[in-house]
């Protein structure tokens, strides 16, 4: 990102040197006593600062390790780490089916899993998500510290999951796989972050407010619907 930025202001100079050489030219054959170079180097200088300022306008200062993320499109609040040391994004899920499920007339592979999460009202109250999504990709991916020893590579099943962040709404890949023993139920990884253009600042945690959300949830239900064939919302036992 801020590479890109950094060529538009290039661009933009580059263009307006030449007007700018114009403008001394002029100075010059009317025998102005002005000092041209202290005139050119400052308009350069006001520009460059000018469009800086334009391009850098809309850049987050940085995202906390830690945030909110509602997933869509039934608006489910759940905790996220912010973790630019895994590549893909995990969520925490239970019940994981792969099955094979006809869709226009041909057989396709599809995930059925349940993803658990306390009421954000009532924290002793655990609610069990149910989702029905396309099976994107098989991963294998490495064991780490605290999870399942008894092999050293891990196959789990990768969706495309609709997530509310920081008032927009984004398709992200992730694999999912029990994350129960984790604090937090959903790791987000450097591709959903390049999604989101975020960056983190590891001294912060929960840096903008997830009612925000709540809008994008209304404009983008209808968008995302598509993408989930079936969402069930169901009360389990209490924890």
């Amino acid at each position: 990102m801020f590479c890109r930025q950094l060529i538009i202001i290039i661009a933009s100079v580059t263009y307006i040197m030449p007007l700018v050489d114009d403008f001394a030219y002029g100075l010059y054959k009317k025998r102005w006593n002005w000092e041209i170079n202290i005139v050119k180097k400052s308009l350069i200088a006001i520009l460059t600062f000018i469009l800086a300022n334009m391009a850098s306008a809309n850049i987050k200062a940085g995202y906390g390790y830690a945030e909110k993320v509602y997933l869509m499109p039934s608006g489910t609040l759940l905790e996220a780490k912010l973790d630019t040391g895994a590549g893909v994004s995990s969520l925490s899920a239970v019940n994981i089916k792969i099955y094979d499920k006809t869709v226009d007339n041909k057989d396709k592979k599809y995930v059925s899993f349940d993803v658990s999460y306390e009421n954000e009202h009532k924290k002793d109250d655990v609610k069990k998500l149910h989702y029905d999504l396309p099976l994107k990709r098989v991963m294998k991916i490495k064991n780490r510290a605290g999870e399942a020893q008894d092999k050293k590579y891990d196959q789990r099943p990768a969706v495309m999951m609709p997530v509310c962040f920081d008032g927009k709404v984004y398709d992200i890949e992730v694999n999912l796989t029990d994350r129960t023993h984790f604090y937090y139920p959903l790791l987000l990884g450097r591709k959903a972050l390049i999604q989101f253009g975020a960056v983190i600042d590891s001294g912060q945690k929960m840096t903008f407010k997830p009612s925000l959300c709540k809008l994008a949830k209304e404009s983008g239900e209808k968008n995302e619907t598509d993408s989930i064939s079936n969402v069930k919302d169901e009360s389990s036992d209490h924890e």
